[in-house]
């Protein structure tokens, strides 16, 4: 017992445990200005999706063709390119090296625009140039939160790489839609058609919600 007491009482001890109590105390400082002075931007980038418009598993049609301001395609593609912004915060136009845009090089000539979606609109549209085989993008402001689709015509299947040099974001590359998006898609449009179709949109928007939640997860 009085052993006991005699460590418990001893100087040593106690100032074992302020020592230990002052360095938890400078780490949890730390972190926390670390997480205050460093703002998380994340950007997400990559092809969504890609639709071959002259198949060799349907065949082709002689007499069918794809033209570009009259010029025949020899491998048509259209091309969902999808950048995702997630991050507690924007990112500024200051993010870019040098006042240079993002390049983002699908491997083949980028032939047109022919769709831009941007979420949610009120956002503003990055500005968005194509130069041969690239997608150039900014230098713009990306909210935090926003969405913006590309669709593009190609002449060729697209490898993409990119030339992406933002200050103070970490860049992700997106995993392409599924074939079970397209059944997704497919089946949203059931409810047109039948009764028993009704019940489809409301079930495919529960799954593409949690599905969502798992492919694009939030920062």
């Amino acid at each position: 017992m009085l052993l006991a007491e005699e460590w418990y009482a001893s100087d040593v001890f106690w100032a074992a445990v302020g020592g230990v109590a002052t360095l938890a105390t400078g780490f949890a400082a730390a972190v926390i200005t670390h997480r205050v002075g460093t703002p998380k931007r994340r950007l997400w980038y990559g092809i969504y999706r890609t639709t071959r418009l002259l198949a060799e598993e349907t065949g082709r049609v002689p007499e069918l063709e794809v033209r570009q301001r009259g010029i025949v395609l020899e491998d048509p593609y259209i091309v969902e390119f999808r950048m995702v912004s997630r991050g507690r915060h924007d990112i500024p136009s200051s993010s870019y090296d040098a006042g240079q845009p993002i390049t983002f090089d699908m491997g083949v000539p980028v032939l047109g625009v022919l769709e831009t979606e941007n979420q949610p609109v009120t956002s503003p549209v990055p500005r968005m140039a194509l130069d041969g085989t690239a997608l150039k993008v900014g230098p713009s402001l990306l909210k935090k939160r926003h969405m913006v689709t590309y669709t593009l015509l190609v002449d060729g299947q697209p490898n993409l790489t990119s030339l992406a040099a933002l200050e103070g974001v970490d860049l992700r590359l997106l995993r392409p839609a599924r074939e079970m998006d397209v059944a997704l898609e497919f089946a949203e449009g059931l409810g047109s058609f039948s009764p028993m179709g009704a019940l489809a949109p409301a079930s495919v928007r529960a799954f593409r919600a949690w599905q969502k939640n798992r492919q694009n997860p939030r920062a």
